[in-house]
């Protein structure tokens, strides 16, 4: 007799000479849990059903395809170092999604997901989240290989969005994005220096940070940002002072609104309005300086005591009392 059903969890932790799972009749499980297998390379099992809950973790799988469900808790595929593809048609995690660390030239397809609680991308050379309408919880994309990231459906997240360490992106679409309620991050993408893709923006609930060789910014919706605003650029053409009076200033509610280009002063206005300007070289020196009135005023306070010790007479300080002074 065939195994094709499993009530509650299938799973298989730290088995270390297992190679192979070959169960090609199981269509039904409500958790699939493969933990720690390092010499798993061959698994069949054909289009699981019903699954609520996934995770693949640290096996050498070369592909997932076996998950054809539409809602699911979670789905977890991480550190599995051979993976190169995987694929699934789950329209919902109330979870999390979460790919990371596997190996560098994976391929993931999973059109048809449209809403989660947590994404997290990381380490992937090919990314197709075609269909994501909205994420309750946080955005990472975070070390990828991808050039290109589209999400082109996605109009709202419930917590922050992070883009960053992304050495291979060039061009983002994120053109239906509305509301960001925690706060956006956009650092270290090597390539990408035109961050425009925010068309329809109108909300950040937090800060704004953006950094990297950024040539052009632009926020044509944009109306509120809750905390503050950050621009750090190496390109030495980059603006400060139109940054401080663009869109993003006009947004702000309360926060500071700063930009660092290389080789150029650093420009904060407060959230009084008033501008400040102040170079790294300037600052360093008035530290200097301070520190030096400091060392000063201690060396002239230590002379002093010793001083007025020796007007009072406590000069025992200095002679033995056996000398008779």
């Amino acid at each position: 007799m065939l195994l094709e059903y499993i009530s509650e969890t299938f799973q298989m932790d730290r088995l270390q000479s297992l190679a192979m799972i070959n169960t090609p009749s199981l269509h039904t499980v409500k958790s699939f849990d493969l933990r720690v297998l390092p010499i798993l390379t061959h698994m069949t099992i054909d289009n699981l059903e019903n699954v609520e809950s996934l995770r693949i973790a640290d096996t050498s799988l070369v592909s997932f395809t076996e998950v054809n469900t539409s809602n699911m808790t979670s789905f977890d595929i991480n550190n599995n170092r051979y993976m190169e593809t995987v694929s699934a048609d789950v329209e919902l995690v109330t979870s999390h999604f979460h790919i990371a660390g596997n190996g560098r030239n994976i391929r993931v397809d999973v059109k048809n997901l449209k809403t989660a609680n947590n994404v997290t991308v990381s380490n992937v050379e090919s990314l197709n989240l075609d269909s994501l309408e909205e994420v309750q919880g946080s955005v990472s994309i975070l070390e990828n290989n991808f050039s290109v990231l589209s999400l082109p459906q996605l109009q709202k997240v419930g917590g922050s969005m992070r883009l960053a360490d992304n050495r291979a992106l060039a061009r983002v679409q994120i053109g239906a994005l509305k509301d960001i309620d925690g706060g956006l991050l956009i650092v270290n993408n090597t390539l990408l220096n035109d961050i425009s893709f925010l068309p329809k923006l109108t909300v950040i609930g937090g800060g704004l940070d953006v950094e990297g060789n950024i040539v052009t910014t632009l926020w044509p919706s944009l109306k509120f940002i809750k905390g503050a605003a950050k621009i750090t650029t190496t390109n030495v053409d980059f603006d400060c002072n139109q940054w401080l009076h663009s869109e993003v200033s006009e947004a702000m509610r309360g926060g500071d609104i700063q930009c660092r280009a290389t080789g150029k002063p650093v420009v904060t206005r407060g959230a009084s309005g008033k501008n400040s300007s102040t170079s790294r070289d300037e600052s360093d020196e008035a530290t200097s300086a301070a520190s030096r009135t400091s060392f000063t005023r201690s060396t002239l306070i230590g002379s002093l005591t010793v001083v007025l010790l020796a007007l009072t007479g406590n000069i025992s300080l200095f002679y033995p009392r056996s000398l008779g002074v």
